[in-house]
């Protein structure tokens, strides 16, 4: 439904290039659907990711409440207990904080080159967020002059990308669901068995919530997902010659990434 309204205005107001704003489970592929159907010059822009919550000295988020309804159903939480949670697990704006759909989606869109290098991770409230969006508004723009669209990216090099990243993050598998939709849309013939032979051969290097301890507001700080793409890059695991909206390639925006060899969240 999201895609075909897409479609639906785009040919109503007959626009020449689409930029795309999503941040959860459905308006993600639904607006990465419409940019594969309609090939139009187009680049997607991510809501941003949630900030940790606090409750006394501890960081929470989201998951947190969901066990803490379980918690308390058990009698192991009280009720003002689980109120304080409730209260403090979303302190504002943002998509989930865990590599659940919104942050696991965002880092298949820029993995696959249809978003700005850093979009991904970058927290909603940050004002770093103003700024890619800004830049986002120029680079459509761009890729209009150029005659950039989505299909001279969105091919099979950047999908196996995107799965690569979404298993090496532990991401969620309604990936799974999401990326056969976009790349039904995008008339890339993709199924089931590239996932299995994919994960065969990329390791789990990040530990990130649900599966671990930390959210995508934690991987902001040391660098993000171009940290973890330039690692995969640099295993030999990534296809490197892709194209991105930038119209360079992934390993030409990978190439002046610092890697200062943290591995307290990628391993």
């Amino acid at each position: 439904v999201i895609a075909d309204s897409i479609e639906l205005v785009s040919f109503a107001e007959r626009f020449d290039g689409l930029v795309t704003v999503g941040g959860c489970d459905k308006n993600m592929p639904g607006t990465m659907m419409a940019i594969a159907r309609l090939n139009l010059p187009a680049i997607f822009l991510y809501g941003g990711t949630i900030m940790p919550g606090r409750v006394g000295n501890k960081s929470v988020s989201i998951q947190d409440v969901f066990e803490g309804v379980g918690a308390h159903s058990k009698g192991l939480m009280t009720s003002e207990e689980l109120l304080d949670l409730e209260c403090g697990a979303c302190p504002g704006a943002g998509s989930c904080g865990g590599l659940f759909t919104a942050n696991t989606m965002s880092s298949a869109i820029e993995a696959m080159g249809m978003s700005l290098p850093g979009v991904a991770s970058i927290p909603a409230v940050d004002p770093r967020r103003l700024e890619v969006a800004h830049q986002s508004g120029l680079m459509s723009l761009k890729t209009l002059r150029e005659g950039i669209r989505p299909r001279d990216i969105l091919n099979r090099k950047a999908f196996e990308n995107a799965i690569t990243v979404v298993l090496a993050m532990g991401g969620s598998t309604n990936a799974v669901l999401h990326l056969l939709a976009i790349a039904h849309e995008a008339e890339v013939d993709l199924s089931l068995k590239d996932f299995d032979r994919i994960s065969q051969n990329t390791p789990y290097i990040a530990d990130m919530k649900p599966g671990g301890q930390y959210l995508m507001a934690d991987l902001d700080k040391i660098g993000g997902l171009s940290l973890v793409m330039k690692r995969l890059l640099d295993a030999g695991l990534l296809h490197g010659d892709a194209l991105t909206i930038t119209g360079e390639s992934i390993e030409h925006t990978l190439k002046d990434i610092n890697d200062t060899g943290d591995e307290s969240i990628v391993h």
